[in-house]
């Protein structure tokens, strides 16, 4: 029985030590090109470059790779007459890689989460200012790293998600609190009317992050980055919404 047991110990503590399990801290910061139409105040497109950072943490094992950001950006844009609109977003996204090293294949395949809060400040704009919108959806998610052969140190890494699944809560067309939250003295009774789901037919959100990387002698990394996150959404009239993000970033190996 001692013999089992110890074979038992010894078994299941070569599979730890067999799992290269690593623990990463993300800090992103950078410009910000944002683009935005929103046709229930305006046809017309307000872009402008801002301000963005976050963080993150990412926890990668043989088979599985689990990343937690998040993101904020704040600034302003304008249309083409110089009228202004000031913008604050954040958002959590969430991933979950699923790896194969016995296949040693170059793709890994996934599922993400996005949450994210966007307020628009529109210029003189009475009671369309600001506009708030909420949304959290989850979609599929793919991962690239290609490690080039020359210089093992660098590393190319992409990856992209779809989100199919979720629900938003936005402004109403004449307010910013939407219209269950003006009559409704029930806070949960209001925020399930004010809820929409999300149609993957009539709405789209994606995303991607491509990356290249070099890693130091003591394991931490230095990456220039480029992130991209689209929305096309239903509310009151459509609302899209483009944000690219040119950033340096630096990994923290624990």
């Amino acid at each position: 029985m001692r013999l089992i047991l110890s074979y038992c110990c010894l078994l299941w503590t070569s599979i730890l030590l067999g799992q290269q399990t690593t623990h990463d801290i993300l800090l992103p910061i950078g410009a910000v090109s944002q683009q935005l139409r929103d046709e229930s105040y305006s046809p017309l497109k307000y872009d402008g470059w801002n301000f963005g950072f976050g963080a993150g943490y990412v926890h990668n094992t043989e088979r599985k790779r689990n990343e937690f950001h998040v993101l904020y950006s704040q600034g302003s844009t304008s249309n083409q007459f110089n009228a202004k609109a000031d913008f604050i977003k954040g958002s959590i996204l969430t991933y979950t890689f699923y790896q194969n090293p016995e296949q040693k294949r170059p793709i890994d395949f996934g599922w993400s989460n996005n949450n994210t809060v966007d307020i628009h400040f529109f210029e003189a704009s009475g009671n369309f200012s600001p506009r708030v919108y909420f949304y959290t959806t989850f979609g599929p998610a793919l991962r690239y790293a290609y490690t080039i052969p020359s210089r093992t140190r660098w590393t190319v890494t992409s990856q992209a998600n779809w989100q199919l699944l979720g629900f938003g809560i936005p402004s109403s067309y004449i307010s910013a609190i939407p219209d269950p939250f003006l009559y409704e003295e029930n806070v949960a009774r209001a925020f399930f009317k004010a809820t929409t789901i999300y149609n993957p037919f009539n709405e789209f959100r994606a995303g991607s992050l491509t990356q290249i990387t070099y890693q130091l002698r003591n394991e931490n990394q230095i990456a220039l980055g480029y992130r991209f996150d689209f929305s096309s959404t239903m509310a009151a009239h459509r609302l899209v919404n483009a944000a690219g993000f040119y950033h340096l970033q630096l990994n923290f190996r624990l």
